[in-house]
């Protein structure tokens, strides 16, 4: 599911547990999903990916106005 990008940087990030339950129940719905299930196997990184990016386009949204896919 990781798209190709300019390129990828290796970030490691320790997340609590409950936090790491919730990417995994994520895991089947997206699976489900005919957006993604295209990719493949979907995976905790994709999905952690995805939450990132969906985050980080809401954060700029609110905190400057605007917003640029996939949070770049």
């Amino acid at each position: 599911m990781a798209e190709q990008t300019r390129e990828n940087r290796g970030t490691m990030v320790r997340v609590p547990q409950e936090l790491a339950d919730a990417l995994d129940a994520l895991i089947p719905l997206l699976q489900k999903d005919h957006e993604y299930a295209a990719f493949g196997q979907v995976t905790r990184s994709d999905v952690a990916r995805l939450a990132m990016s969906k985050g980080i386009a809401s954060l700029r949204g609110k905190y400057t106005g605007g917003s640029r896919k996939n949070g770049g």
